[in-house]
């Protein structure tokens, strides 16, 4: 499910030019085509039909990917008078909800789509419950709602190549007698040099809604404080919009005396690897539709200092550390609680070690179920 919930992702970028996608997976637009595709062989030309000719009634179209450009509006609108099935996911409803943390004016876009949507979509899928509740609360200022389920994400680790082909016969190293040695075989230079001393991992954009400010200045605040053996931060995530207060509040303390290395685009073993090493995630952000993040770093028995707003609960569960994300001394305390309270992680650790975590299987039965 994951791999052809991502591919998929990737092949709407593709279509759409979107080069930003692929710069995290440290390709190009042109390096997907030929990975994906291959080389054309002209003598086997591709068989295509135009969907309005291979549409029939009774099939069901499910839009995976971020669906509401006004353009599209009408070609639902047609599939649905033809008697189709159309399901949309829904990830978030940040730009209607809290318009201010989305960029530029898609709230305004993002408002018209929803209210459209009613005669042109059958059925939504709100990734969290939160999602769904936030929908309900959208139209009930609006009017009636499309019918709108819950299908929760995974927890599951990062699909990385190097999992499969690093070998010991491929390193030249004996994974059982040298792990450490073994394990770096495929870690780039850059995320060496951050986890050389205890760190604390931030993943996602480095943009306003993660909160990421408010983070560095509890940090500061504890480190001010005479508390000097705190452990690092190492954020991994592209530069996003409405991030220049960050910016400023490193530049103006020196990456914060050190404490701070910023990671553009790692490869998901890279990732793998800093998830690995690190004592916690940190994720206080101000919304999300999901936390994609919390579920990966449970899923390598490490807890999290996390929101407890949006969907972020249901991902972490009694599991995290919670704190309030618009209170840095909220954020504060619950960083100190993990770092220098007496077996609070270690505890945290111990439940995740027995909880059953919900992987991409879990998630394709339960999207089948919902589209039949």
């Amino acid at each position: 499910m994951a791999y052809y919930f991502h591919r998929t992702r990737l092949d709407i970028s593709y279509i759409l030019r979107r080069e930003a996608a692929f710069r995290r997976y440290n390709t190009t637009i042109e390096g997907w085509k030929g990975a994906r595709f291959g080389p054309v062989n002209a003598s086997r030309p591709i068989a295509t039909a135009k969907m309005d000719d291979a549409a029939r009634e009774g099939d069901k179209i499910v839009l995976l990917d971020a669906v509401w450009s006004p353009y599209r509006l009408d070609a639902l609108a047609q599939y649905r008078r033809k008697g189709l099935k159309v399901f949309a996911f829904i990830y978030d409803m940040i730009p209607a909800m809290m318009p201010i943390l989305a960029e530029n004016n898609i709230g305004f876009f993002f408002h018209d789509w929803l209210l459209k949507s009613r005669e042109r979509v059958e059925h939504f899928i709100a990734i969290p419950a939160s999602c769904r509740a936030d929908y309900l609360k959208f139209f009930g200022e609006q009017g009636d709602a499309s019918s709108v389920c819950v299908l929760p994400l995974a927890k599951t680790r990062l699909e990385t190549a190097g999992a499969v082909a690093k070998s010991s016969a491929a390193t030249g190293v004996s994974a059982s007698r040298f792990p450490a040695l073994h394990e770096i075989a495929e870690v780039s230079q850059p995320v060496r040099e951050a986890a050389f001393a205890p760190f604390v991992l931030c993943v996602g954009t480095i943009e306003g809604r993660k909160n990421g400010w408010r983070l560095l200045v509890a940090w500061k605040s504890i480190i001010d404080a005479g508390l000097a053996d705190l452990p690092r931060l190492v954020f991994v995530g592209r530069p996003g919009w409405c991030s220049s207060a960050l910016r400023d509040f490193l530049e103006g303390t020196g990456n914060l005396y050190g404490y701070v290395t910023m990671l553009d685009s790692p490869s998901d073993e890279d990732l793998a690897f800093l998830y690995r090493r690190c004592q916690f995630l940190a994720m206080p952000s101000l919304y999300e539709g999901w936390g994609l993040p919390v579920g990966e770093a449970l899923s390598y028995g490490k807890t999290a200092v996390v929101a407890n707003v949006s969907s972020l609960p249901e991902v972490g569960g009694d599991l995290v550390e919670y704190c309030d994300p618009d209170s840095i001394a909220s954020i504060r305390a619950a960083v100190m609680r993990l770092v220098f309270e007496p077996g609070r992680r270690e505890e945290l650790e111990a439940r995740i070690a027995k909880a059953e975590l919900r992987d991409w299987d879990d998630v394709a039965r339960d999207l089948l179920n919902i589209l039949n």
